[in-house]
């Protein structure tokens, strides 16, 4: 029997102390392997690289935090791992060694960040790959021999999926991939883990939402869509600072159950709360994956999402006032637009790049404008 705490996104920008409270280091310190996704770099002499985007860091103390608290593993294949370039990764992964943490999803070359991990646990074999989809810092080649992080639909993840399954008695895949604060999957992104599955995973636990998915059994075999966040405080506006871990279960039969462990950042601290204090809801989750329910709501996601997407991109890029923008923000943004023609037209290609690569942001502007091309009413 093993008992594996798997924790979805955290970015501790905020302090240097310890944030975790009593109740749930017992249940990390219990578990006996502990998984986080760690969402960027530790805060370094790295430079930023040239990206559309955000830029993130993280206090280098959180990594001894964790150790501290009792994880074992820290997931890196992420969109915000490579923001401070080659120095911003060497830091972290440094950090992660000097406190006897396992890094797993991105490294200093493409070997490394593809190498997946093995541990016996509880008499089992388990095999862990972390890989996320494609932003800026992915190794997308062959030929790349440079730090980076795991791409998902790289083609040797497939072989990796299906050479390791011969090794372990039971193989996990961690993601990083999906639409962001949205608590519904895409269908593409539903159909790739389905994929991994029939290539050797035994189970899929996905992260990057930033909000909390349902999941669903595929052939035996759970896919967890989204954890959403375990501590990454102000995130998005308005947000709920309530979120969802995941106590994965593995018999000697090798089954594999789940049970959802509930939290909720409160004055600064993140503490264990109920089921029934959670303003999560499981069950309403798995709902909108029921096939009729979800069939109607991809009709209306997609473009949503997609003009969504088109707007925050446009005033990003193009800097364009917003009506959110403060007196000082919007004053700038028409400096920009005057002053700066070559700070326009590289942030241009930056986000040409961006809307071509990344698979999420590819998967919904195709799908919408397929859908108002064979004139859908739903658009």
């Amino acid at each position: 029997m093993a008992e594996l705490f798997i924790a979805g996104d955290l970015l501790n920008a905020l302090t240097t102390e310890d944030f975790l409270d009593k109740s749930m280091k017992e249940i990390i310190r219990k578990s006996d392997f502990s998984i986080c996704n760690f969402e960027a770099p530790v805060d370094s002499d790295g430079q930023v690289i040239p990206k559309a985007g955000s830029w993130k860091s993280q206090k280098l103390q959180t990594v001894k935090i964790l150790k501290e608290n009792g994880f074992d593993m820290l997931l890196l294949a992420n969109n915000h791992i490579c923001d401070y370039g080659y120095e911003g990764l060497k830091a972290t992964l440094d950090e992660i060694h000097f406190q006897g943490l396992h890094p797993i999803g991105a490294g200093l070359s493409s070997e490394e960040a593809y190498m997946p991990m093995i541990r016996n646990i509880g008499g089992l074999k388990i095999g862990y790959i972390n890989a996320s989809e494609a932003q800026f810092g992915q190794i997308a080649s062959d030929h790349e021999d440079r730090g980076g992080y795991a791409w998902i639909n790289h083609r040797r993840i497939n072989e990796i999926v299906t050479s390791l399954k011969k090794e372990v008695d039971v193989l996990i895949f961690l993601a990083h991939a999906g639409l962001e604060n949205y608590d519904v999957p895409l269908i593409e992104w539903r159909d790739r883990y389905k994929e991994l599955c029939d290539l050797g995973a035994d189970c899929v636990v996905a992260a990057h939402p930033h909000v909390p998915q349902g999941y669903e059994y595929y052939n035996g075999k759970p896919i967890f869509y989204s954890l959403g966040n375990f501590f990454f405080p102000k995130t998005v506006k308005n947000h709920t600072e309530d979120g969802l871990s995941l106590l994965l279960k593995i018999d000697e039969k090798k089954k594999i159950s789940g049970e959802f462990i509930y939290h909720r950042i409160e004055n600064g601290w993140l503490k264990r709360i109920t089921e029934e204090e959670s303003t999560i809801s499981v069950d309403r989750l798995n709902g909108l994956l029921k096939e009729e329910t979800y069939n109607k709501l991809v009709k209306e996601l997609y473009p949503k999402a997609y003009e969504s997407m088109s707007l925050k991109y446009f005033h990003s890029v193009f800097q364009v006032p917003a009506s959110g923008d403060s007196l000082p923000k919007r004053i700038k943004k028409i400096l920009v637009q005057l002053f700066f023609k070559n700070h326009r037209k590289r942030s241009r290609e930056l986000l040409l790049l961006h809307l071509v690569r990344n698979e999420t942001n590819r998967y919904v502007t195709q799908r919408t404008l397929q859908m108002k091309a064979e004139g859908s009413d739903d658009t």
